[in-house]
């Protein structure tokens, strides 16, 4: 925003809201400027019209609102259930840029609005310092966070809305990091606890003492209530794999709503009783593998690039035509990491699979963390993107844990005019598919950005997005041994649904 657009009345609803108590308007008119480097995401002054969808469940997005003038109505569900009114003063759209999840819920203009649209350089800027403002995100987050969490779990789904809100003041949101033990096999039980992302493992004593994985669990799951019904001690182990976020319900505040709803208590029995039941064998459920990918962090892909190794003869035509549509520069190489897995349909059978150096797109992308000028960012369908406001920083690169993003010499056209790779011909027919660049790839993301002259620019792949998404690579593999594939659906197809 320009010091034009930051008016007086801008800034006395900002300072109305307990987000900015404290700030001059001298720190705020600063905050919502532009960026000090060329190319860096400012905050934007935006106009909605009566009944415009400004945020739809389900998209990612990489900007927060705040309402400036106006009313808006926020709704769940294909059926636009309402869940609240906002207006002036109001924020919305938070939650995607802290948990790196799709939108929650679908916002819509109820008559003329005036927003600013903060990007989320500026939302990390904040966040990064103690005080009102990320405080008050924190506290949303949970009150917000959990009430829609809760809403996507079966056995949550009946309960009544009032009783949920009222639920939602007593838990706790607690964060755990890899390794860390979220509740110890043996000790009394005190709490009822349900994953609202990441994985964790099951892990059991055996008879000679050692310990064992015996299942995982992932966001949606619950555990605990079993000792709590039975007032036992804890029967496992739960082991966070990664960052996981847990609702914990105390033992007083469970029992409250066991008691309140009977069909409540009746599907907690009931999945107790199918636990019981269901015993799969080692071959019909191999927890190995799963194991194994959710270790190495593949679980968090959701579209990894897969060379099927029986199949495969080295010919290198992928790398070939990846580098002839994308300037010379290949955006994947054969190398990454291998697993033995179960063929689809047949998991008896084992098949190599190598995973190689190329964007899996990650359903929480930590090279998103800290780009300090938003060049690396989400559009509205979850792949991740490099744009022209790159200015070669290499943090990215740096931080993502597979290695999938690299720094390259940006080159000239006359360069480029003179690169020759001998990519098979379909490289160039895909090339007739190429996007305009007049035309835009995503409504919530600023396509008008300067672009920042620099020497050296981040790149990894972008799923052909300019040729509308017919991936390069897999297309010029001769024998079909290549595929983008996403981890969850693939578990899903070997085990079958759960």
């Amino acid at each position: 925003m320009t010091e034009q657009e930051v008016t007086s009345e801008i800034l006395g609803v900002l300072r109305s809201m307990d987000l900015f108590k404290g700030k001059d308007p001298d720190e705020l008119t600063e905050w919502l400027g532009k960026a000090p480097f060329e190319g860096g995401a400012e905050c934007a002054l935006r106009q909605f019209a009566t009944g415009e969808r400004i945020t739809t469940e389900g998209n990612f997005g990489n900007t927060f609102f705040i309402l400036i003038r106006g009313t808006v109505r926020v709704t769940l569900g294909s059926e636009a259930q309402p869940l609240a009114t906002l207006g002036q003063g109001s924020f919305f759209g938070e939650m995607t840029l802290i948990s790196g999840l799709p939108r929650n819920a679908s916002v819509t203009a109820l008559e003329p609005c005036e927003a600013i649209e903060v990007p989320r350089r500026a939302f990390e800027y904040l966040m990064k310092k103690p005080g009102p403002f990320r405080t008050l995100m924190d506290q949303t987050y949970i009150e917000r966070g959990l009430a829609n969490h809760l809403r996507t779990i079966p056995e949550f789904a009946g309960i009544d809305t009032k009783v949920l809100q009222e639920l939602v003041k007593k838990v706790r949101l607690r964060i755990f990091s890899k390794d860390e033990v979220v509740v110890e096999e043996g000790e009394a039980a005190d709490s009822f606890y349900l994953i609202r992302e990441g994985f964790v493992r099951v892990v059991k004593k055996m008879a000679g003492g050692e310990q064992r994985t015996v299942a995982y669990l992932k966001d949606g799951a619950y555990f605990g209530e079993t000792a709590l019904l039975s007032d036992q001690h804890r029967n496992a182990s739960i082991v966070a794999m990664g960052k996981v976020e847990v609702i914990q319900v105390m033992k007083e505040d469970f029992f409250a709503l066991v008691n309140r709803d009977e069909k409540f208590a009746d599907s907690l029995e009931e999945e107790e009783r199918r636990r019981k039941v269901e015993k799969p064998s080692p071959a019909a459920s191999p927890l190995g593998f799963v194991g194994e990918v959710v270790e190495r962090g593949l679980i968090k892909a959701t579209s990894a690039l897969v060379i099927h190794l029986n199949v495969c003869t080295r010919c290198g035509n992928c790398v070939k035509a990846c580098a002839e549509l994308h300037d010379g520069i290949s955006r994947l190489t054969r190398h990454g990491m291998l697993f033995e897995a179960p063929q689809r349909q047949a998991v008896n059978l084992l098949e190599p699979l190598l995973v190689t150096t190329s964007c899996m797109h990650c359903l929480d992308p930590e090279c998103m963390i800290g780009c300090p000028t938003g060049a690396i960012t989400r559009d509205v369908n979850g792949e991740v993107i490099v744009q022209d406001s790159c200015i070669g920083c290499g943090n990215c690169a740096r931080r993502c844990p597979y290695g999938n993003i690299s720094m390259a010499d940006a080159r000239s056209r006359e360069e480029l005019a003179k690169q020759r790779t001998g990519a098979p011909i379909i490289g160039g027919y895909l090339k007739l598919w190429k996007t305009p660049e007049n035309e835009p790839m995503m409504n919530e993301i600023e396509t008008n950005n300067q672009k920042a002259v620099v020497r050296r620019i981040a790149v990894k792949c972008d799923l052909c997005q300019d040729y509308h998404y017919n991936h390069g690579c897999v297309h010029n593999c001769p024998y079909g041994a290549i595929e983008r594939m996403d981890a969850s659906a693939y578990l899903y197809e070997v085990r079958g649904a759960e």
